[in-house]
């Protein structure tokens, strides 16, 4: 299916070109148009998945040399890790290439948001992680006939008919970083994660560690990670913890070291994430590697070579072992 047109719009509405297009570019009311006439082409364009192009309306980016990583329109969102990594990932790549990175926070109405960026400018692709779009945005993507990458930061990668599809096997590293730790003894083992879900990574912990406990923090920040071992605390150290990211694993460290516990001697601690340039390497945090970076590189540039439409990759991850586990073998007191 072609991408549909103002002729479209036109018809479905029972309205002139030229009407279609003072509606779409925002013009209705300062041309007086009556507000049912306008609200009729909105609602015809939205059912035949019409956005006007940049380029039709003389814009500066006509070349297409922008592309869209959609983020996630929280507060908090642009200070975790996995969205900054994503961004530095990609916007490096698209600018070795001659390309621009445009981020577009959604949230309660990420098709507005999106239509709102296809109308303004002409992209060459968009980078998008499911979980931040619903079923009628994805929708628009494909009816806009914008090369998408879709990047799973927590699973392994699905096909996805037309698209290129990116994803991460998050339980390879946690499997590998139980398997260089001492385990043995471990008799109050939690995962420590974050609202939502419950993460690939964490399933990994949960299928090793039966047993194990699950808490939650409020959030995904050092300070959520601090509060929520300063709770735990209170009731009886675990022995053995794993965060959901590295963050929250941080601020667990940080807690027991304030309450007189023993990193690792007392309590081993472990990451998920091994982000650069963080309180967790300064803490000699054992961590898992998370490419998310260069799943971010790797989706801008499918996207500017055309969508490489079928393609379908998933990254590993890795252990890295620092000084907050005690390698396997060693004994669990020191």
């Amino acid at each position: 299916m072609g991408r549909a047109t103002r002729a479209d719009v036109a018809r479905l509405a029972g309205v002139s070109l030229a009407t279609v297009s003072h509606v779409m570019n925002g013009h209705a009311e300062r041309l007086g148009f009556a507000p049912a006439t306008a609200e009729r082409v909105r609602a015809a364009a939205a059912e035949v998945g019409y956005v006007p192009r940049a380029s039709a309306r003389t814009l500066r980016y006509q070349r297409s040399r922008v592309v869209a990583v959609v983020v996630p329109d929280r507060s908090h969102a642009l200070r975790l890790p996995v969205v900054n990594e994503i961004l530095i990932g990609a916007m490096d790549r698209a600018r070795s290439l001659g390309y621009f990175v445009l981020p577009v926070p959604v949230d309660q109405d990420p098709g507005q948001a999106l239509v709102h960026a296809l109308g303004d400018v002409d992209l060459a692709g968009a980078v998008c992680r499911p979980e931040d779009l619903d079923d009628a945005t994805r929708r628009i993507l494909l009816k806009a006939e914008v090369p998408v990458a879709w990047v799973r930061t927590g699973e392994p990668a699905v096909p996805a008919p037309g698209a290129v599809s990116l994803g991460v096997d998050e339980q390879v590293g946690v499997r590998a970083v139980l398997a260089a730790t001492d385990l043995e003894g471990t008799r109050r083992p939690v995962h420590l994660t974050g609202p939502g879900p419950l993460w690939s990574r964490g399933r990994a912990f949960l299928e090793r560690l039966a047993g194990a406990r699950v808490v939650r923090a409020d959030g995904w920040l050092i300070e959520d990670g601090l509060a929520a071992m300063t709770a735990l605390l209170e009731k009886g150290a675990p022995d053995l913890l794993f965060g959901a990211n590295d963050q929250l694993a941080a601020g667990a460290v940080l807690a027991a070291r304030q309450h007189g516990v023993r990193v690792p001697e007392d309590l081993q601690v472990i990451g998920f994430g091994d982000a650069t340039q963080s309180v967790s390497q300064a803490l000699g945090l054992s961590t898992v590697t998370w490419p998310v970076a260069e799943l971010g590189a790797l989706a801008v540039q499918a996207v500017i070579d055309g969508g490489r439409k079928g393609l379908c990759r998933t990254l590993g991850t890795s252990p890295r072992v620092r000084t907050t586990t005690r390698p396997r073998g060693r004994s669990p007191r020191g």
